[in-house]
């Protein structure tokens, strides 16, 4: 399996977290654009050791992002089926 880069896993995370937390198109656009800022910045922190001064990513409304995904599944009791769920089923 090829590796993913940094930018495709922020696109799929993005996408992934839209489609589970969104209900009306302007709402899921905002989610992907948040999220995947988020998995830039987390990318930056973590190979740099710090997170840029530059950064526009608002940590406290990311971590409100991350929880409200992460209830999400739990309220599932499992992982949604990403393929059915970003093809806009219910996972």
């Amino acid at each position: 399996m090829a590796k993913m880069s940094s930018t495709e896993i922020a696109h799929k995370i993005g996408g992934r977290a839209a489609w589970l937390l969104g209900h009306e198109p302007a709402e899921r656009a905002n989610i992907f654009t948040e999220m995947k800022l988020l998995y830039q910045a987390r990318s930056e922190a973590v190979h740099s050791g710090v997170l840029s001064a530059k950064s526009k990513v608002n940590l406290e409304a990311g971590d409100k992002l991350v929880t409200r995904t992460l209830t999400a599944i739990l309220v599932r009791g499992r992982f949604p089926n990403w393929a059915s769920l970003v093809m806009g089923g219910g996972g």
